[in-house]
């Protein structure tokens, strides 16, 4: 797989841990979700079809700034 220059943003709803919870006014004991934005790039498989060039999206891996 070659990864090329396409970049794209999905926004995905994300469960929140165990210890991330809410309790509605009646006493119902929700999870916390929220949604996140994950940055994917493309990667070609090779060698292309004819019908074009196959491959898929990947989540880039996030670093921590030092």
């Amino acid at each position: 797989m070659t990864p090329t220059p396409r970049l794209q943003f999905v926004e995905r709803e994300v469960e929140l841990d165990r210890f991330c919870r809410t309790v509605d006014a009646d006493g119902t004991v929700r999870r916390g979700k929220i949604k996140q934005r994950v940055l994917q790039q493309w990667f070609e498989r090779e060698p292309h079809t004819t019908y074009g060039p196959e491959g898929e999206w990947r989540d880039v891996p996030m670093g921590e700034e030092r």
